[in-house]
């Protein structure tokens, strides 16, 4: 994981010019990056962890990151929203799972 985590953050880093959407990007992968790190060290609570995950996708709606796959109706960016913290902890997740299956 920290490798992976490094990776794309210099990848990042070294553009330099960093629209507001990438900026969330960052954030948001560094909360998880944390949380998870501190999973593995400390296997902190399943509570801790969904906070963090819940809070990182918060991050990434709120510098305008979130799927748009709704159609113009009332209340889409609700739903979009609401997706968005859906498929971030459910990604998440669904890794996590993957890396403790994996030798």
């Amino acid at each position: 994981g920290i490798a992976v985590f490094l990776a794309i953050l210099i990848t990042i880093i070294r553009n330099f010019h960093f629209p507001m959407e990438v900026i969330g990007v960052i954030i948001g992968m560094s909360i998880i990056f944390i949380v998870e790190v501190l999973d593995d060290i400390y296997s902190i609570s399943a509570f801790i962890r969904l906070f963090g995950q819940v809070l990182a996708a918060i991050v990434l709606i709120y510098f305008g990151v979130s799927i748009s796959l709704v159609p113009h109706i009332f209340g889409e960016k609700i739903i979009e929203w609401i997706l968005t913290i859906l498929w971030v902890v459910g990604i998440t997740n669904a890794i996590n799972l993957l890396d403790g299956i994996v030798p």
